[in-house]
């Protein structure tokens, strides 16, 4: 379910809005009343919650990172069940990934990547000091806060290193997965250690080492391809930072460091930390502030930083020499630089503004030696000095008590009040209004108008603009809205829609899935992203025979199919757990989520025992009976299976593996010696279509027992 914003969960967490959504959760930003702190809540999606497994998972996750603490890790305040919820409160990190930086940056200087890698391996260490290891390293899941630090979010699937976890099986992001990852093994510390490595190959490189069409080419190259060393792409990286990366990244874990510690000693040497007296040091300390919230918003692309793709090949450069010098106090000078250049253009712009105003005043009073012109020669002539338009007459003979009204509208404040000034007028200011046309602090109407008799001394009223109003377009709950609503509604409030149609497989076709900018005034444009529906592009079904479950369900969900059916057999190929056939085969194409049944290894069958029970058959079946007509032009894909009913489960056992057959086939169904489960003296020989997983023809058989 998707909780509404307003919501309260607990009575004191007040849910603000969504903030982001992952494989298994969703993420709502929300205000816990009690505490009165903002929090992130991670909600179990509602396909999940109902499935003992994922909610088994969910709560471990929540379990264990709760155990941390440790500034460079997000944390965790509660855990939540309310029978149908199932939720973590947890703490909500203002900023932007890592990820995002390094696209918006092209590539890191050295300095600051190391500075970044530091954090973050001090916050994996300390969660491998308690036997826990992350297994998912990646930009993705590093923080850079608007307050300077760096934090590790998501544990997860990480996984105690404790006896439980033996025979477990994870595998993380495949950019950035450790070979003994990639093939199914026990992963390790060494696997994180790997993770950090490609993580700071990207930093410097702007680019991943391996990369390819789909997830299991990018798996094989972690465990076949060789490294391309990031001095190929940059070569300004330092000798020494590309050999703490080859060290990471080594194919076998015990090539690479033997525990983290070993790599932050490395990283703090080659930041120039490890040769200082303590207290001394001249450059940024690894757990003080290093960004700003300017650093932390993305800047566009090509505005800094160069793409890493254009930089040519060079030499592996030795590392600069470093320097001792205070950051804060180099900024601290370019501060004081700036302040001395604005306080100089202000006292300038100043004298300017105050000359005039006294040359305009002086004119019109004729307080100026030698100024033997008329009143209305002198008025004329003010006007075409400044911009404000000023009456033609300013007084009569008859009536000096009087002046006229000068009109004022469209003139900023101050300007508009001194003017009335020279004309002995005070203004007085009775109300404030958005305007479009007017700017901001100028004048919008004015009472008397202009040109009319005005006695000298009276006050002036004026109405002030407060520019165009600004319109906050996430209280317009426009994601809840059919397109043509939204649009509606934008226009009705003066703004230009432009429309752009984006596929999604989270929100329905018609609605919206974006806008932006979030905040606009009157005629600006508002950028909306309008679903259409999931995409149903054709999906070659990838390979899991031989994998692990766990993984082979990974793999269909990261190709865009879903896991069928799961059948279970006897297998002296495959040890228990592992998948031993796929109900549609390797190279195949098929639609998006698809489902694919395969079936699990029950390991080796019981030890042989005095007799067994077998079975025959000679049958044929004719495929035409099925597809008709057009038989001898189509293929179909056949299986033939046994089916039995042992110690109350379904038990099949592959007796022809998956083949494609032409229609006009007549298929042989003759097995002279079928093994079947001991004990049991019934089964059913099936023919399967295995596309679609129908049985299209099925025969009873009796077996006998037999020395």
């Amino acid at each position: 379910m998707i909780l509404q914003t307003g919501t309260f969960l607990q009575g004191r967490y007040e849910i603000l809005g969504r903030i982001g959504t992952g494989g298994m959760s969703e993420v709502y930003k929300a205000r816990c009343h009690k505490l009165n702190r903002f929090v992130a809540i991670k909600l179990l999606k509602e396909e999940f919650s109902e499935d003992s497994s994922f909610v088994g998972k969910f709560k471990l996750e929540a379990k264990l990172a709760a155990s941390l603490s440790h500034p460079n890790i997000v944390s965790v305040y509660d855990v939540v069940d309310e029978g149908h919820l199932y939720y973590i409160v947890m703490e909500l990190v203002e900023g932007v990934t890592l990820k995002s930086y390094i696209e918006s940056q092209g590539v890191l200087e050295p300095r600051e990547s190391i500075i970044i890698l530091l954090q973050v391996a001090q916050g994996i260490a300390a969660a491998h000091e308690i036997g826990m290891i992350h297994r998912d390293i990646k930009p993705q899941n590093i923080i850079l806060s608007k307050d300077g630090k760096i934090k590790v979010a998501d544990f997860g699937i990480a996984r105690a290193v404790n006896e439980q976890t033996i025979g477990t099986h994870a595998i993380g992001s495949v950019h950035y997965i450790s070979p003994e990852q990639a093939k199914g093994a026990l992963a390790d510390n060494r696997s994180d250690i790997y993770s950090l490595g490609i993580t700071l190959y990207e930093m410097l490189t702007g680019r991943p080492p391996y990369d390819g069409e789909n997830t299991v080419s990018i798996a094989l190259a972690h465990l076949e391809e060789p490294m391309v060393p990031p001095t190929e792409y940059n070569p300004s990286i330092p000798g020494e930072l590309e050999q703490i990366i080859l060290i990471c990244t080594q194919k076998r874990p015990e090539r690479r460091y033997g525990d983290i510690g070993e790599l932050i000693h490395d990283l703090k040497e080659e930041l120039g930390l490890l040769s200082q007296p303590e207290g001394e040091r001249g450059g940024v300390s690894t757990d003080t502030r290093i960004f700003t919230p300017q650093d932390v918003t993305p800047r566009r692309k090509g505005h800094s930083g160069s793409d890493p793709n254009r930089l040519s090949p060079a030499k592996r450069r030795s590392p600069p020499k470093k320097r001792g010098i205070d950051v804060n106090q180099e900024e601290e000078e370019d501060t004081r630089t700036v302040d001395k250049i604005l306080s100089a253009a202000g006292i300038l712009i100043a004298i300017v503004i105050v000359g005039s105003l006294i040359f305009i005043i002086g004119n019109m009073g004729g307080f100026f030696v030698g100024n033997t012109a008329s009143t209305e020669e002198k008025i004329i002539e003010t006007q075409s000095r400044d911009p404000v338009a000023l009456s033609t007459e300013e007084t009569t003979a008859s009536d000096s008590s009087k002046v006229k009204m000068p009109d004022i509208r469209g003139v900023e404040q101050k300007l508009a009040e001194s003017t009335l000034d020279a004309f002995n007028i005070r203004m007085r200011v009775v109300d404030t209004r958005y305007s479009n046309e007017i700017k901001e602090g100028a004048v919008i109407s004015q009472s008397p108008e202009a040109g009319i008799d005005i006695s000298r001394y009276s006050y002036a009223d004026v109405v002030i603009s407060k520019g165009i109003q600004e319109i906050d377009l996430s209280k317009l709950e426009l994601l809840e809205l059919p397109e043509e609503e939204a649009a509606k509604l934008l226009e009705e409030k003066g703004l230009v829609v432009e429309r752009k149609e984006e596929f999604s497989d989270t929100v329905p076709a018609g609605l919206l899935i974006s806008f932006s900018p979030e905040k606009v005034k009157q005629e600006d444009t508002v950028t909306i992203i309008v679903s259409k529906g999931r995409e149903n592009k054709p999906i070659s079904v990838p390979p899991i025979v031989g994998m692990p479950e766990e993984d082979a369900k990974k793999i269909l969900t990261d190709a865009g199919l879903k896991p069928g059916n799961v059948m279970s057999q006897h297998s002296s190929t495959y040890a228990a757990g592992i998948v031993i056939a796929q109900s549609v085969l390797a190279g195949e194409v098929t639609e998006k989520d698809a489902k694919v049944d395969y079936t699990i290894s029950l390991g080796p069958p019981a030890e042989t025992r005095n007799y067994k029970y077998v079975a025959s058959i000679d049958q044929t079946y004719n495929i035409s009976d099925l597809i008709g007509p057009a038989s001898a032009t189509t293929s179909v894909s056949i299986m033939i299976r046994l089916k039995q009913m042992a110690d109350g489960e379904e038990v099949y056992t592959t007796l022809m593996e998956p083949r494609i057959v032409k229609g006009d086939t007549i298929l042989p169904v003759r097995f002279k010696s079928i093994e079947g489960e001991y004990g049991v003296d019934q089964g059913e020989v099936q023919v399967v279509e295995v596309n679609s997983g129908a049985v299209l023809r099925s025969y009873l058989v009796e077996f006998f027992r037999v020395e």
